[in-house]
């Protein structure tokens, strides 16, 4: 393996990595607004003392439902 190939696979490695963090810190981030918004100060408790999984679990809960009573 060269040298070039080798620097390409860890600059595509770390961009990976990097659009992953800013995905979940924005989905965090829209979570804990929406949470916020609707005064629900236990689902805030959550998400930031869990992050990832407290935004995933407070959308399929809550979040999901919102759009369910839109149609």
């Amino acid at each position: 393996m060269s040298a070039t190939s080798l620097q390409e696979t860890s600059f595509s490695h770390y961009a990976l990595f990097y659009i992953t963090i800013i995905l979940s810190a924005s989905f965090m981030i829209w979570m804990l607004v929406d949470a916020a918004k609707n005064d629900k100060f236990w689902w805030l408790v959550f998400i930031v003392g869990l992050p990832i999984l407290g935004s995933l679990v407070y959308y399929f809960v809550e979040k999901r439902g919102d759009y369910a009573k839109m149609r």
